[in-house]
């Protein structure tokens, strides 16, 4: 059976927000499915070959987290850019910016045509986004930032991210995953299809029924 390769990039770093709950979301879906799977957990003291992973996965974290990332990605920037058309990535939080031309003057990656500026409140907010272009269920969304990408199109779930070929960036936390379980359900059937594999079991968890309660109890 093929075995899907998935890389956790700076775990460690980026994970301000217990964004590796969206790691263990995606890990119990494929134990779910019996599908074999990797997980490196990599970051700045690693050598990194993207080319080897079918997802890449990055979290949110602090502005001084960020930073470390942001200089040590841009060591990666020739390799990135090869291979951004077809990769799977997933960026939540402001690990997303690191894609874009600048965090607050600084450079990126330049894979994504926006500007990172700091801003001097946090934005703090937590929502329901009824209509989306991702699935038909609402998606349950959490804010927490202290900086704005200037995306002027490409818009990813309600403005508040960016999607380019295969890459999908949005400051939602939450866990993303955990707290949306038919999100997930739509990223891992994109998944499936990229390694040509099939989804088998129906889609049971718990977070379902936690999902459907909120949802509830926001609609009263």
């Amino acid at each position: 059976m093929k075995s899907i390769k998935i890389l956790h990039l700076y775990y460690d770093l980026m994970n301000l927000s217990g964004e590796d709950g969206n790691m263990v979301a995606i890990r119990d879906y494929l134990d779910n499915q019996n599908v074999k799977y990797e997980i490196d957990r990599l970051s700045i003291k690693d050598k990194i070959d993207f080319n080897k992973y079918s997802l890449i996965y990055i979290g949110n974290g602090s502005r001084e987290s960020q930073e470390l990332a942001r200089q040590d990605i841009l060591k990666y920037q020739f390799q990135l850019k090869k291979l951004f058309k077809d990769k799977f990535i997933i960026a939540t939080g402001n690990s997303f910016e690191l894609f874009g031309e600048s965090i607050d003057n600084k450079e990126c990656l330049n894979l994504l045509p926006f500007k990172t500026l700091y801003l001097k409140e946090y934005v703090v907010e937590e929502k329901v986004i009824e209509n989306n272009e991702v699935i038909n269920s609402p998606i349950i969304a959490f804010v927490n930032r202290n900086s704005e990408a200037k995306i002027k199109d490409h818009f990813f779930i309600n403005k508040d991210g960016i999607h380019v070929n295969e890459f999908y960036g949005t400051y939602f936390l939450g866990p993303l995953f955990i707290r949306n379980p038919y999100l997930l359900n739509r990223f891992m059937e994109k998944l499936f299809k990229k390694n040509d594999l099939k989804i088998k079991n129906d889609y049971k968890n718990v977070d379902i029924l936690a999902y459907n309660e909120y949802i509830k109890n926001t609609s009263k």
